[in-house]
């Protein structure tokens, strides 16, 4: 495989790194704001406030989902399988 290849195929992983990254940085933002508004009021135990803290951790089992998904994009984007010096602005051709 030639550097070209290899610099095309790492470009299109890092777009869908940074495609992936950005939706989830928007689901973390969306969740974040979520659970501002679940927090249950003080000294009530009703209902509400049960459904609340029950919706509260599947919040946090979703967030934990998104965590995951960032560790796995981030560990996929893995340059090791380049040789080579990296590519100059004329994408290695002299």
């Amino acid at each position: 495989m030639d550097y070209f290849t290899e610099a095309v195929e790492v470009a299109v992983k890092e777009e869908r790194v940074v495609r992936e990254l950005t939706m989830l940085e928007a689901r973390v933002v969306s969740v974040k704001t979520f659970l501002e508004l679940l927090e249950p009021t003080t000294g009530r135990d009703t209902e509400a406030a049960g459904a609340a803290v029950k919706t509260r951790k599947e919040v946090e089992d979703d967030l934990a989902e998104v965590l995951r998904q960032i560790k796995e994009l981030l560990s996929d984007n893995s340059f090791a399988g380049i040789k080579g010096p990296p590519l100059g602005r004329d994408g290695g051709q002299r």
